[in-house]
């Protein structure tokens, strides 16, 4: 699976999601992300633009990639980042990101 540096956030036109489940969003979350959790993906994929690159994350990386891997088998284009939300939070608030 593609890993993408959260540095490809900032300007991308890429669909974010985020694929944490609901109760883990109150610690914080990447604006403008769709949250089909990856509980979901599978009844929720459809509802997805396939005309976009994709930029999945999770708490530390590892339901992002099964998440990636899993829109990879349904015909989508994805990149896990890496390292998850915290490291999302980290470039945030060094202006390094949308």
């Amino acid at each position: 699976m593609q890993v993408a540096d959260w540095l490809a956030v900032k300007g991308s036109n890429a669909l974010l999601l985020d694929v944490r489940e609901s109760d883990e969003l109150t610690a914080g979350h990447i604006a403008g992300a769709l949250n089909p959790t990856l509980t979901q993906l599978r009844h929720r994929h459809a509802e997805l633009p396939k005309d976009r690159d994709g930029l999945v994350s999770c708490g530390g990386g590892h339901r992002a990639y099964f998440a990636t891997r899993f829109l990879a088998q349904h015909g989508y284009r994805g990149w896990t980042l890496s390292a998850g939300c915290a490291t999302y939070r980290a470039f945030r608030d060094a202006g390094l990101t949308k």
